[in-house]
């Protein structure tokens, strides 16, 4: 993480580029309704989704019936987030900062977001904060052991205005749990080879037979990114 980056720094940049590329850069809104699924949501609960963006989970969370909020540091993903997803409050704030009583959430997502902060561990603790004790929490992360982020740390880490960092399987499962969260599940994030299967196989070069085996064969700890279902660890004595 840069030391000279901070939060009023990575919500230019991503003011910038949410004006520039809209959602081109997203995800096709279908690809976000996995998230939701993990949750096994309950219909008329409250979801509350950090770093929305331009609101596709909150989108497939409104299909599943939840109460929904949106939070962001960028007022341009807010706007896109208000056609995307008109029935969710839009809130324009950090993680560190979120204008909720205690314990008000029954779900809480983070996709593609933890990353970004710049004080980690005490966005995490206001996170907690909101989410009821029985509350679960889906989180995608990125894993630096990819060829992707080799290239990227290489050759263009200096650029990145938006404080975006990848760690390894360990890391991600070691703050998880030292910062009171008990791991559920975890599960790779499929999209990526999704998407790559899909393109070779309009050219008749691969099968969802070949892209199940490759699956099975790469552990998980080479996953693209981690998704993660958490609860809060149970208090001593409690």
């Amino acid at each position: 993480m840069r030391k000279d980056i901070t939060e009023n720094k990575i919500q230019s940049w991503f003011n910038r580029e949410y004006q520039r590329r809209g959602v081109r850069s997203m995800r096709p809104s279908r690809a976000y309704d996995q998230f939701i699924e993990l949750l096994q949501v309950k219909s008329g609960c409250r979801l509350l989704d950090i770093g929305c963006g331009p609101g596709q989970v909150l989108q497939s969370a409104v299909k599943s019936g939840l109460s929904t909020i949106g939070v962001d540091l960028s007022i341009e993903a807010l706007k896109l987030a208000k056609y995307i997803s008109p029935k969710s409050g839009l809130i324009l704030t950090s993680a560190g900062n979120l204008p909720f009583p205690d314990q008000y959430f029954d779900y809480i997502t983070l996709i593609g977001v933890l990353e970004h902060f710049t004080e980690m561990e005490k966005s995490i603790l206001e996170i907690q904060r909101v989410a009821k004790n029985d509350a679960l929490f889906c989180i995608m992360v990125p894993n630096s052991r990819t060829l992707y982020w080799q290239i990227l740390e290489k050759f263009h880490y200096g650029d990145n205005q938006g404080n975006e960092n990848a760690y390894p399987l360990n890391y991600w499962k070691d703050l998880f749990i030292e910062n009171n969260f008990r791991i559920l599940d975890l599960k790779r994030d499929k999209w990526r080879m999704k998407k790559i299967s899909g393109i070779l196989q309009r050219n008749g070069s691969f099968s969802s037979g070949m892209q199940k085996l490759i699956e099975k064969i790469i552990p998980i700890q080479f996953a693209h990114q981690f998704i993660f279902l958490l609860t809060k660890a149970p208090v001593a004595g409690k």
